[in-house]
């Protein structure tokens, strides 16, 4: 399987996660996508939805025992405070949205 071009399907994620947690890393950044993937045409749509990666953030994390860190377009407070409420992830990162974003102050 070429995972630049057809990527990974969930399963195939949870399973590579359980073999890292088994060879000791200590936490896993749930991300999805390369710079080539942001110009199909399905991912230009799910990445306009905020917090768009953080389901796959918590199906990994539910078969993990390390932590978990979510990203993408977590752009307010209240928002990144109910994903670790709900405890969908362990961490989560913010990047351009916390640099410019009036809801992350």
């Amino acid at each position: 399987m070429n995972g630049c071009l057809t990527g990974f399907k969930l399963n195939e994620s949870v399973r590579f996660a359980r073999s890292l947690e088994s060879a000791g890393i200590a936490y896993l950044s749930v991300m999805g996508g390369t710079y080539e993937s942001f110009f199909l045409p399905d991912i230009v749509i799910k990445s306009k939805k905020t917090g768009y990666m953080v389901d796959l953030a918590a199906a990994v994390k539910k078969e993990v025992g390390i932590p978990v860190i979510t990203a993408g377009r977590i752009s307010t407070g209240s928002l990144a405070e109910s994903i670790l409420e709900e405890k969908k992830s362990r961490f989560n990162r913010t990047g351009a949205s916390s640099v410019g974003g009036p809801g992350m102050a």
